[in-house]
């Protein structure tokens, strides 16, 4: 079954102390012919062949939320979740991505948060809902997040009260995490375990922390080989919540 990426908001520049590059791209892309969000010089990069499923199998819908962390930044990149359609069989993937944003923080009024773009997702028949990030949620608003994520949370246990949710908190790739980004942490795994959701926590796990090579020379984004690095961390979770 061919993965469906669809990029709702891209390139939303906020990200805590730190001004990220300017970029107004955007793009939809959906079947084999998408492409992930680029910066301004990038070129468009097709989606790589699938995997094809037989006709006569179901395939086990999956709902990714993310970032640009999950969509893809760099030119070359797919974002994770391509990688991880590929590596399962019988699995259909869906990309909501909303650029620098988060559960609270947006640049502009306009601007998608996490919980806005589940609100708008199709849930029919959605087996596992992932919630990835954001590093992007600003310094000191721990309780709008915790607000915000148990909105989100609690919208989802009404319209898909079968599907299985996957809280992945926020990574940080540039050394230790800021201590908004921590507080911001806590939250929502305080919110993922109050929903009885699994919860998994990227700075306590070390994620990025010991490949420093995936950060782009922007100090911000990720580069297109942390597509791969993310997929082998998330496969195992969503193979798990599958499974559940």
């Amino acid at each position: 079954m061919a993965v469906s990426l669809v990029a709702i908001i891209v390139m939303l520049p906020f990200a805590l102390d730190r001004e990220p590059p300017e970029s107004d791209s955007s793009s939809r892309a959906t079947g084999t012919g998408g492409s992930p969000a680029t910066d301004e010089s990038a070129p468009a990069t097709a989606t790589p062949a699938r995997t094809s499923t037989p006709a006569d199998v179901d395939a086990a819908e999956v709902l990714v939320i993310g970032d640009v962390d999950t969509g893809g930044f760099s030119a070359g990149s797919v974002g994770w979740p391509a990688v991880v359609e590929e590596r399962l069989r019988g699995v259909e993937l869906t990309v909501a991505t909303t650029g620098n944003a988060g559960y609270v923080t947006t640049e502009a009024e306009s601007d998608a948060t996490f919980p806005e773009l589940l609100e708008v997702a199709d849930l029919d028949g959605v087996d596992v809902v992932v919630l990835f990030g954001s590093r992007f949620d600003a310094a000191g608003i721990a309780d709008e997040v915790n607000l915000a994520a148990g909105v989100a949370i609690g919208a989802l246990a009404e319209r898909a009260p079968s599907a299985e949710l996957v809280v992945v908190g926020p990574a940080w790739p540039a050394g230790a995490a800021p201590a908004g980004v921590r507080n911001n942490r806590d939250v929502l795994r305080s919110a993922a375990q109050t929903a009885g959701a699994v919860f998994i926590d990227p700075l306590a796990d070390g994620w990025l922390s010991d490949a420093p090579g995936l950060l782009g020379p922007d100090g911000m984004h990720l580069t297109a080989a942390a597509d791969a690095y993310l997929a082998d961390r998330m496969e195992p979770l969503i193979r798990s919540a599958l499974d559940a």
